[in-house]
């Protein structure tokens, strides 16, 4: 028996279905709009922010700004799908530094509710409106932009019916008011609903007076029982207040994330606050407004419709960065302007577990060093990942960097008394045994003599802040794997400290420089020219990390077959 199956075709979305299908991602309900709205005005620089709603925000939600305006003939355009004043190219969404990119957010409201939008730039001395239909009038209005929405979902009864009620969705629109308030320190923000004022903000222009805004949003009662963290490692900063341990809440309501002035909702982080405040716990959720500070091109914020999710390049290695300082934090119970973990540098790149980057650990010499020069000459190129080729008087010079590493940080650790330490990146958690954190937790004031700032965090945990500076590009999860055991199997709780340094030492092997790099050419030859030095004072058989190769051998090798 066959059975007739009516096969549907494939076809184009009319372009009104598919706003009400793009609005259905970006506009979940009122407070979506006034965050994008919000945002709008934030994104044109305004200074001071006004808003109005009504009915929960779906009869009436109304925001104006003093912030730049929008140019007559870019109207149409500020209604369009697709359409932005905030990304020009590609390679824009790799460094994204405005709160909106899409140019969907107002097209998307505008397909489900009824919009205006009147507007002023400084330059004319009247303003221009354009509502739902395009048409396009002037008028009287401030420099700056407002932009009203009434009647949400007006065209899509069932989505309206799936609302809230008005109360609740007042709250809604009460928290993106906090939420954004905590984010712009320095922008004014007076808000009504159904008439009566809900927050009247002043601007809070200097960092000295960020504390009123905190009092305003988060009362009297947190500030209070809060603890002020600032830390910055080069490019990574981080600060806000932390509420106490007893000071823990029976919800999650009282705690604000920002990442670069966006209030982001981060698996990672969140737990990273979490597992630093799970030791000291009197239960319930800890409260806290923190917020980070790092590149653009680290975060992706094109992940998710409404941009409260993001993608870390390192998230975690800043998981760890934010657990260790908090746990230390909140140990010491006090501010961290008045105890300080790291130092901060000003020229530190974003990578790994690594030392941080101050600049050159070897020495700039002057390239016309006859001593150095007549050993292993002038760098050229790094092949093969782990091959230094150079060229000197007679030839060629081949050196085995990781090995090559290995030696210098050796011979070093034998030869220095007081070790420069700098702070790794992002402070690096392991997870040990028992037995192996005590040992650490006992012999914490060794290890920070030769170098090692490292400490016990929890029962099986340890963290490692800093490090000897010329150690710099070494792999320390692999370098203390390695240690560790060698500590217990010595079967001594307390080492003295030659014996300590001299396992430390007879650690430091090839494997740890298995991504061997250098900045520059200067930095390069540097390297090359410690390493002479220090090769020409313990000379050794035993050692071979190089190989020189003559013009003349080199010659040797090559033939051309005659007749």
């Amino acid at each position: 028996m066959v059975i007739d199956v009516i096969i549907p075709r494939i076809q184009y979305l009319s372009p009104s279905l598919s706003i009400r299908i793009a609005a259905g991602e970006v506009i979940e309900r009122p407070a979506s709009v006034l965050k994008e709205l919000i945002e709008n005005a934030l994104d044109a620089k305004a200074q001071h922010i006004y808003v109005d709603c009504e009915g929960g925000g779906i009869d009436l939600i109304r925001v104006r700004d003093d912030g730049c305006g929008i140019y007559q003939e870019d109207l149409p355009l500020a209604l369009a799908s697709k359409a932005t004043s905030k990304i020009t190219q590609e390679e824009d969404l790799l460094g994204i530094s405005t709160l909106g990119f899409r140019g969907e957010a107002l097209a998307s409201i505008d397909g489900v509710s009824h919009l205006s939008l009147s507007t002023c730039i400084s330059s004319e001395d009247h303003g221009w409106k354009i509502d739902t239909d395009k048409s396009i009038r002037p008028i009287s209005h401030p420099v700056g932009t407002t932009v009203e929405m009434r009647n949400l979902f007006y065209n899509l009864p069932a989505r309206r019916k799936f609302l809230r009620s008005e109360k609740s969705e007042f709250l809604r629109l009460k928290k993106v008011l906090a939420q954004i308030a905590l984010s712009y320190f320095q922008v004014g923000i007076k808000a009504h609903h159904d008439g009566k004022l809900i927050y009247n903000l002043p601007s809070r222009k200097h960092s000295t007076e960020y504390e009123k805004r905190i009092i305003e949003i988060c009362g009297q009662s947190f500030f209070k029982n809060s603890i002020y963290i600032e830390e910055k490692i080069g490019e990574l900063r981080l600060w806000g207040w932390l509420g106490t341990p007893e000071f823990s809440r029976k919800q999650n309501t009282l705690q604000y994330f920002y990442i670069n002035q966006r209030m982001v909702q981060d698996r990672v982080l969140s737990h990273g606050v979490r597992q630093a405040y799970h030791a000291l716990s009197q239960g319930g959720y800890p409260t806290y407004v923190l917020y980070l500070e790092l590149p653009t091109n680290q975060v992706d914020v094109n992940v998710h419709p409404t941009k409260n999710e993001v993608r870390l390049a390192q998230g975690w290695q800043i998981h760890n960065f934010i657990a260790g300082i908090i746990t230390d934090l909140l140990k010491q119970g006090k501010s961290s302007k008045q105890f300080k973990y790291f130092s901060s540098f000003s020229k530190i790149s974003f990578t790994d577990h690594k030392v941080a980057d101050n600049g050159s650990v070897y020495p700039i010499q002057s390239l016309q060093s006859e001593n150095n020069n007549s050993l292993f000459g002038q760098a050229k190129e790094i092949i093969l990942k782990h091959y230094l080729l150079a060229e000197n008087t007679t030839g060629l010079v081949i050196i085995h960097v990781p090995m090559a590493l290995a030696y210098l940080v050796q011979r070093k650790l034998y030869a220095q008394g007081d070790t420069i330490r700098k702070p790794l990146l992002f402070p690096l958690a392991l997870k040990v045994s028992v037995i192996q954190a005590e040992w650490v937790e006992s012999n914490k004031d060794k290890l920070l003599q030769i170098g090692f700032d490292l400490s016990r965090l929890g029962n099986d945990l340890i963290i490692l802040r800093q490090a000897p500076d010329i150690m710099k590009g070494a792999d320390f999860t692999i370098f203390l794997a390695t240690l560790l055991p060698k500590f217990i199997n010595k079967n001594q709780k307390d080492l003295n400290l030659a014996l300590i340094q001299s396992l430390i030492i007879n650690t430091i092997t090839p494997e740890l420089f298995s991504n061997p790099s250098f900045s520059s050419q200067q930095e390069t030859d540097g390297f090359l020219q410690e390493l002479a030095s220090y090769f020409q004072q313990n000379l050794s058989p035993k050692i071979k990390f190089w190989r020189k190769i003559s013009k003349r051998e080199m010659d040797s090798w090559f033939t051309l077959a005659q007749d």
